[in-house]
């Protein structure tokens, strides 16, 4: 029965490879948000890959838009200079294993596809699809860890379907931020677009918002809260500053707090119900507030449990370590870099552990150099993004992202981030800064982004 899905995807996806190329990218974008890949029927060949190199070559032969032109400009010129400097560097510094390629190469296929899906369809709707898609997947893999397991790790409903399904990797009993990181950026992404829609598909909304949110505490990820809590901030303030989106944000917050409220309750009353041990149980509530307080007590200079401290505490030592292992560089390194994944490969924290810090884990992997050169391209597009009268989708999932990765490693570079970043660059590129007489600008307001979903 696998063999025949997957047979059944493999057909599906050769007939539309050239008639409709925006349903394959839905399908590798979703795949590749999701974490989810599987062996073609017979050999030890992965499907995304393939796909990925298909949608590719079609792209070149694509009359209705002009691909050779994404390296040659300003930011995507820049975002490929960084991608080149990390590959030769991490080669250089004997760092590039198959894990690291792997990391790298599907990050920059991402990004070149990110750019060319906004290209196909001038808007972003291919890329919210996605997204919105890849959270639903990690909604279920949670809500059916929750129902059906009753503990943690995540169980990943797909592998359950599909046995030779890659699973995450590095996921262990207390890290679960992946399903929180995937429910975040979709549920961001749903709610501006609510907004600036004043929620006129109400059905669509109030379905997939919730959910998604729900995601998101149910994957006790605190990187994940607190990005999205940031993110709903940077947008609160945005859409404050307008009279005709004044009212509806500030009934939008109280219900917000109401439905958060409402879930606690909810799941304290049925915990039984979902079959959840008392081990499981005080373990959320020991990750999501006994933990976080503790941090706050500890900074604040109040009395605190030191046994409460858990990852929050280790992830802030191993930054601290890795901070003081940068300083302690030689010059040419701290320029330089000691290559992606060299950090820990190296051993260099002597802790068996990353940095956890998303800018840190850049500075020390790619230098001050690559810093330089990312953060310079962050920069830029979050420029341009907040000239505009409207605020994009893409910038508020960048947000997060820029949030999320405080307590994180390689997130800052990998496919999902990098898919949101070339889809920002181009958006940025085709709806502000081009003029109407080099390119097709699409007209319409990207809060239809996502009509067909």
């Amino acid at each position: 029965m696998n063999n025949v899905f997957i047979i059944i995807v493999l057909t599906i996806s050769g007939i539309y490879l050239f008639t409709k190329p925006e349903l394959l990218l839905i399908l590798f974008f979703t795949l590749t948000i999701a974490a989810v890949n599987f062996d073609i029927p017979g050999t030890v060949v992965k499907f995304r890959p393939i796909l990925a190199g298909v949608l590719i070559f079609q792209s070149f032969f694509n009359k209705t838009i002009k691909l050779p032109e994404y390296p040659f400009r300003r930011n995507d010129f820049v975002l490929v200079l960084f991608f080149l400097y990390c590959i030769f560097l991490s080669w250089g510094m004997e760092t590039f294993t198959a894990d690291i390629a792997k990391l790298l190469l599907l990050s920059a296929v991402s990004a070149y596809l990110g750019f060319y899906a906004f290209r196909l369809k001038n808007d972003a709707s291919i890329i919210f699809i996605s997204i919105v898609l890849a959270g639903f997947i990690c909604v279920a893999d949670v809500l059916y860890t929750y129902i059906v397991i009753g503990n943690f790790p995540v169980q990943r409903i797909f592998n359950l379907l599909l046995p030779d399904t890659d699973y995450l990797e590095s996921i262990n009993d207390t890290n679960h931020n992946f399903y929180g990181f995937i429910c975040g950026i979709g549920f961001l992404l749903l709610l501006n677009e609510g907004i600036k829609e004043h929620f006129r598909q109400p059905l669509k909304y109030w379905v997939a918002i919730p959910l998604l949110l729900l995601g998101v505490l149910m994957s006790t990820s605190r990187s994940a809260l607190f990005g999205v809590t940031m993110a709903i901030i940077g947008l609160s303030w945005f859409y404050f500053g307008k009279p005709a989106y004044r009212n509806l944000l500030s009934g939008l917050l109280i219900k917000g707090v109401v439905a958060v409220c409402i879930a606690v309750v909810a799941f304290i009353l049925i915990q039984n119900m979902l079959n959840l041990d008392n081990a499981f149980t005080e373990n959320i509530y020991f990750r999501l507030v006994e933990e976080p307080l503790a941090m706050v007590r500890k900074y604040t200079g109040q009395q605190y449990d030191i046994q409460q401290l858990d990852a929050m505490d280790w992830r802030t030592e191993s930054a601290d370590i890795a901070w003081q292992v940068y300083l302690h560089l030689p010059p040419w390194k701290q320029l330089f870099g000691v290559g992606i994944g060299g950090y820990l490969q190296n051993n260099l924290g002597h802790n068996e552990l990353n940095p956890h810090n998303g800018y840190l884990y850049i500075l020390i992997e790619s230098g001050l150099i690559g810093s330089i050169l990312y953060f310079s391209l962050i920069g830029i597009m979050i420029r341009d993004a907040l000239r505009k009268k409207v605020l994009s989708s893409l910038f508020i999932v960048l947000l997060f992202i820029m949030f999320y990765a405080a307590g994180q490693n390689d997130e800052l570079i990998t496919a999902s981030a990098m898919i949101t970043i070339s889809s920002l660059i181009a958006e940025n590129s085709y709806t502000y800064t081009a003029t109407p007489s080099k390119i097709n600008v699409n007209k319409k307001s990207l809060a239809h982004g996502i009509k067909g979903f």
